[in-house]
């Protein structure tokens, strides 16, 4: 159907993401419509965020001025 990862595979996959596409891929389709929504809605509000994974969820902080 997808590349979505079965749920109960997260012990084996949790400390793997590399980016905030690859976290959402790994819930069902319904739950990555709903991530993309409320990233999209984040960046909308405040444009200067970088994306991050912290604690192996997906997460935002301020991009830093150089």
């Amino acid at each position: 159907m997808s590349n979505i990862l079965p749920y109960n595979n997260y012990k084996q996959v949790k400390d793997s993401f590399k980016n905030i596409d690859e976290y959402i891929l790994f819930f069902p389709v319904e739950v990555q419509v709903k991530l993309q929504e409320l990233r999209g809605f984040i960046h909308i509000q405040v444009s200067e965020l970088e994306e991050y994974i912290g604690y192996q969820m997906l997460a935002f902080r301020y991009k830093e001025s150089r």
